[in-house]
């Protein structure tokens, strides 16, 4: 196994990604009537889990309060 660790750094704010979870569950919940939500609330989700947002690393932002300066 390979000692590189390919893992996204988190680059949001706990708040923000509680409340990315909140809204994530509520799509996926009101995906039931609507299918197309529950790709926005997986999203939403993996965001939240992840720690990582794609779109802010592609602008260089880092809205996390633990960055460590990497």
């Amino acid at each position: 196994m390979s000692s590189n660790n390919s893992r996204s750094p988190v680059n949001i704010s706990d708040t923000e990604r509680l409340a990315t979870g909140i809204l994530g569950a509520a799509l996926m919940v009101g995906a039931i009537r609507r299918p197309l939500l529950l790709i926005g609330g997986a999203w939403l989700i993996y965001r939240a889990l992840s720690g990582n947002c794609k779109c802010y690393e592609a602008l260089g932002l880092k809205r996390s309060e633990s960055q460590s300066g990497e």
